[in-house]
């Protein structure tokens, strides 16, 4: 019958062979499965049956899960006491063959007693799983000793086994073995009590190991409950992260896709690299062999900069020196500089003061040379034909010009005009009539060339003396174009050149330590009335007055006069009088001016190093041209007939005082008073101004006669003596 199966481990390994044990001697005792029959001194001794725990390991008994195979036990006894052998429970500890300490008790102590011979016969236990051998031998009946009884037969090998003795001495040593046999056999009681004991407390111990079992097992079973539903709960944040990365899944395979085109990229740049890569690594050869050849170079550069240090190391003492030097030099080189800069100063001064005094010698020579060219100068202009011209059935008058390299020569430029007249019997005469000016200009001469002949004088108003310059000639000769000119820089008149030209100096001039100002003013003639084209508008109506005071400075009364910085503003203050002057259509021209315009322009200068200041005018006339009412057809109008007649009238009173200075009636009467115009310009004929008279001509042939007149009459002008310039130059 098999035990019951156990969960306690085996305290050793059992034999299972029996023929590994000596006849005579008991088998040692072994840990058996609990509640199986174990044979002690004869008899059958039931353990109790424990929990199907695992057995704690007692620190007084033997060491559980450790096989007992090597435990010495006697080799005597007899098979009798051998128990038969039972199937063991499965050994829950780990088993081993090694030999492990037991508890040291009145076995081992009477083991360690035996004699040697004894201990020689003893054999080691081989286990087995058959208990055949074990079977055939009875069971020794206990004595009264509690050790085995020995038959007859059993005494009788015995005595066999010794050899011949005698009886006595047969019992004796009997005696003696039965003596030491139950000596052991008690050696062997007592250990087996401790083994009860200790297998007493093994049961305690399991038992206690089983209810903490069972309570963990309790605990653990709320712990399940737990854990399941903390698993529900797990699995659902599972699936809610699966799903989340599902959808990731889905963007990283998006991703993937790009990744794997720009993987493609990536791959193409790796080849370009791998490819820059050899280039480089074949840059990198030469640069090596390079490299050696310049290391090459290096020690020997070295070598040549150690031999450089020394030679460093001996020119340093000499800079040290020739620091020395260099600060005395510095020294010495500064106090030089001072000197220098202080000679500098003084030679500048010098050639500012030199500079000075060449500009005052530059403005007295400049005026020298104006002088000499005659104070009342007269150039004469033929326009060219307009377009609407070229259908005149008259065509254009014979003018013929004189060579421009005499005229260079000798300043004076010739002029030729042929005309046909009847005589008194009534034959056409041819005449030609020559006139000498001191510049004539062609149809072919632009502005610009007739600015140049005239910038000289506009100088003269910056170094303080009066200039004025008129227009005159027939209605529709040019007069204000030449005066006002157009609209672009190329065809600008001599009225803003002119003041271009002054702002310009004057700029130039203040480095020199000139300081300018510039004011202007814009007045018409107009039927023998001053009007103020700059003012509030009330022509014909407010009355002006012309007053000359004993310097023979002149002023016309409640007039505008407006400050000028930039020659801007002369164009906007010419553009305004342009739009308000008098003009009217005529037979001659579209647009003929009715009235004589006079633009003044009074500059005011101060040197502060020289404490000189400077005062001078410049009148720019732009005169009515002179008509006949029988080609004008200005009689058909009363207005035009009225202003025809104060035009020419106001130009016969300018002839008047142009004859009465040529007949050189000095001290004697001029008859500036007979004209407002001639009023007017009292300071500009009168010797004190340098005066330019521009005649415009017409190169019709139908205007031949006014031509004539107008030639002849600034011919006359020309050969008109005038006094000597007077400069406005004050010093203090």
């Amino acid at each position: 019958m098999q035990p019951p199966a156990t969960r306690l481990p085996r305290v050793g390994g059992s034999p299972t062979k029996a023929s590994g044990i000596p006849k005579g001697i008991p088998k040692p005792v072994t840990r058996s499965a609990l509640g199986a029959a174990s044979t002690v001194a004869g008899e059958k001794r039931k353990v109790p049956e424990s929990p199907k725990l695992p057995a704690k390991r007692s620190t007084s008994g033997p060491k559980l899960g450790k096989s007992t195979t090597g435990i010495k036990m006697s080799t005597r006894g007899a098979a009798s006491f051998a128990p038969k052998r039972k199937a063991s429970a499965p050994t829950l500890g780990k088993s081993t063959t090694s030999s492990i300490t037991t508890r040291r008790g009145p076995v081992s102590e009477a083991a360690a007693r035996r004699p040697a011979s004894a201990a020689a016969t003893r054999s080691t236990a081989r286990p087995t799983t058959t208990t055949a051998a074990a079977a055939t031998r009875p069971v020794r009946p206990a004595t009264s000793l509690g050790g085995p009884s020995r038959t007859p037969s059993a005494r009788t090998s015995a005595a066999s086994r010794n050899g011949n003795v005698t009886p006595e001495d047969g019992r004796l040593d009997n005696l003696e073995k039965m003596l030491q046999m139950i000596h052991e056999e008690q050696t062997k009681m007592a250990a087996l009590t401790a083994t009860k004991e200790d297998l007493a407390s093994v049961v305690l111990n399991a038992e206690d190991k089983e209810r903490e079992n069972r309570r963990a097992l309790s605990n653990g079973s709320e712990e399940m409950e737990a854990l399941r539903a903390r698993h529900l709960r797990d699995m659902e944040e599972i699936e809610r992260q699966l799903r989340t990365k599902e959808r990731e899944n889905r963007g990283l395979l998006s991703e993937l896709s790009e990744s794997s085109e720009e993987l493609g990229r990536q791959r193409d740049i790796v080849r370009e690299l791998r490819q820059q890569l050899a280039d480089q690594s074949t840059q990198h050869m030469t640069l090596s062999a390079q490299l050696t050849a310049s290391q090459a170079q290096n020690n020997a550069l070295q070598i040549e900069v150690e031999r450089a240090t020394l030679a460093v190391s001996a020119m340093k003492a000499e800079l040290e020196a020739g620091y020395q030097k260099a600060a005395n030099a510095e020294e010495l080189a500064a106090l030089r500089i001072k000197e220098a800069q202080a000679e500098c100063d003084r030679r500048v001064a010098e050639i500012e003061e030199e500079l000075r005094t060449a500009e005052t010698i530059r403005r007295k020579l400049h005026n020298q040379v104006q002088e000499l060219k005659g104070n009342i100068r007269v150039f004469a202009r033929v326009r060219p034909v307009l377009g609407r011209e070229q259908d005149n059935p008259e065509g254009v008058a014979q003018i013929t010009y004189g060579d421009e390299r005499l005229a260079a020569e000798t300043g004076q430029s010739q002029l030729e005009v042929r005309t046909k007249s009847e005589s008194a019997t009534g034959k056409e005469r041819e005449q030609v009539l020559s006139f000498q000016f001191d510049k004539v200009f062609q149809p072919k001469d632009g502005q610009q060339a007739v600015f140049e002949e005239i910038s000289m004088l506009a100088q003269s108003v910056l170094d303080g003396y009066n200039v004025c310059i008129f227009a005159y000639g027939q209605t529709g000769s040019g007069k204000s174009w030449t005066m006002e000119g157009g609209d672009t820089p190329e065809t600008a008149g001599m009225i803003p050149r002119a003041i271009e030209m002054i702002f310009a100096v004057s700029a130039q001039l203040r480095d020199r330590g000139w300081k300018y100002t510039m004011e202007g003013t814009f007045l018409e003639v107009y039927n023998d009335v001053i009007n103020d084209l700059l003012g509030s508008g009330q022509f014909d109506t407010k009355r002006h007055e012309i007053k000359i005071d004993k310097d023979n400075n002149m002023t016309v009364t409640d007039t505008v006069s407006l400050p000028l910085s930039n020659p801007q503003q002369v164009s906007t203050l010419l553009e305004k009088a342009r739009s308000r002057r008098a003009v009217a259509a005529t037979l001659m021209n579209e647009r003929s001016s009715r009235s004589h315009s006079v633009f003044a322009l009074k500059v005011r200068g101060y040197n502060p190093l020289t404490n000189e200041s400077s005062q001078g005018i410049l009148n720019l006339v732009d005169l009515a041209g002179s008509e006949r009412l029988a080609q004008s057809g200005a009689g058909e109008n009363k207005d035009r007939l009225k202003e025809t007649i104060n035009i020419n009238k106001s130009l016969s009173a300018l002839a008047d005082v142009i004859g009465a200075l040529g007949q050189g009636q000095q001290g004697g009467h001029v008859p500036y008073r007979n004209s407002t115009l001639t009023r007017l310009l009292q300071t500009s004929l009168s010797g004190s101004s340098k005066t330019l008279m521009l005649c415009n001509l017409s190169p019709l042939a139908a205007h031949l006669g006014e031509t004539v007149c107008s030639l002849r009459f600034a011919t006359k002008v020309n050969t008109t003596p005038a006094g000597t310039a007077k400069r406005t130059l004050t010093k203090g």
